[in-house]
């Protein structure tokens, strides 16, 4: 155990890498230096998810998929909602919505056996990279706004991180990069190679509802559905109000895949996903909030997709299945049960690619939770 000052480096500022400073800067006396190129956002007191995803210095492109860039990761941009168990250290971050929380699609997916979520917001949006910011502002943390390049390994331990070519010394590196940087950067340090990588995802399908109204729903989503298969199939359903901040005359109805058990959807799992979701869109006809259902954006309506043979239908979902920006696990390969680099001193991993699967809920929460565990694992070694 370490009796004096260690220069730690932490690789990203999103929820994961916010939870590790934090714990890091109020339990150990090292010094930290954060490597995060994003913003911090102005959007806490933005209710409306869609809202702040149209703020496209929040986010970016990774491996074509939208990906926070922020600090405070997907926590200061995403929908908010939480499906799981309420994790400890979220009493008092989080509530209950409540029907003034619903719009039209909220009361209508109740009314069809969905549930009250619980939702990231207690009078403003939960963002871990706020008390980041309160710890830069302090001078208790220094924030490098750069990306990191590469980790530097010396003699199988971590010597510090390359951003702008330039090299930053540390004796200590925690990367939080996310599950589709972090597999990345390991990579091109030469310290893991694309045979470890066991990417998860959650897939799913959209459908496009034309309402009667423009929605004023003060959340964009508020209700899930869980639904288990007899075939052992796990589905979340989302009922969201509109389809974009411009958009509010269309809603839509989302069903996941929550149990993959490979990085590629599921062709038997989305098939039966896409027979819930037709169920649920085909309730819609006797609702007079509601319009037209679209199933793609080449206009297929509901009946159309339903009269459908099988061969027709696989290759539908190949064009209109789509991963939800919630990747997982793709480095649990190269880590040990305490998040540390497998073979290596002085590195380790705090982020959703440590994950041995896909949570069968929304992420932020075990993300959150596995980067605490980490920190604490950290700090209890490091002292």
């Amino acid at each position: 155990m370490s009796t004096h000052r260690l220069r730690i480096a932490i690789v990203g500022g999103g929820t994961a890498g916010c939870m590790v400073v934090s714990h890091l800067a109020n339990n150990t006396n090292h010094d930290i230096v954060l490597f995060e190129p994003g913003n911090l956002s102005s959007h806490d007191d933005e209710s409306r998810f869609f809202n702040v995803l149209s703020d496209k210095n929040l986010s970016t492109n990774v491996a074509g998929q939208i990906q926070a860039r922020a600090l405070g990761g997907g926590s200061a941009i995403n929908g908010m909602l939480l499906t799981g168990d309420v994790p400890e250290f979220a009493h008092g971050l989080v509530r209950r919505a409540n029907e003034s929380d619903l719009g039209v699609v909220g009361r209508f997916l109740l009314s069809q056996g969905g549930t009250f979520a619980h939702l990231w917001w207690n009078g403003g949006r939960w963002n871990p990279g706020r008390a980041v910011n309160h710890l830069r502002e302090e001078g208790r943390i220094k924030v490098v706004r750069s990306e990191v390049e590469s980790v530097q390994v010396i003699n199988g331990r971590a010597a510090g991180v390359v951003a702008r070519n330039i090299e930053h010394p540390a004796d200590v590196v925690v990367v939080c990069a996310g599950a589709l940087r972090t597999p990345q950067l390991l990579m091109a340090s030469g310290v893991m190679n694309e045979h470890h990588v066991d990417l998860r995802q959650h897939y799913a399908l959209n459908f496009i509802v034309e309402l009667s109204s423009p929605s004023l729903a003060p959340f964009d989503s508020a209700v899930f559905q869980h639904i288990e298969t007899d075939d052992g199939f796990i589905f979340m359903v989302n009922g969201y109000e509109r389809v974009s901040a411009a958009d509010s005359s269309h809603a839509l109805l989302s069903i996941a895949h929550m149990n993959p058990k490979a990085n590629m959807f599921d062709v038997r799992a989305m098939k039966s996903a896409l027979r819930q979701l037709g169920t649920l869109a085909g309730s819609l006809a006797d609702n007079q909030a509601f319009g037209s259902v679209l199933v793609d954006e080449h206009g297929t309506t509901l009946q159309q997709l339903l009269n459908f043979d099988d061969s027709d239908v696989s290759g539908w979902l190949l064009q209109n299945v789509k991963p939800l920006a919630h990747p997982t696990s793709s480095c649990a390969q190269v880590v040990d049960s305490s998040g540390k680099m497998k073979g290596l001193s002085g590195l380790w991993v705090a982020d959703a690619s440590v994950l041995p699967a896909s949570p069968t809920c929304t992420p932020a929460a075990p993300v959150t939770m596995e980067a605490l565990r980490i920190a604490q694992n950290i700090a209890g070694e490091l002292g």
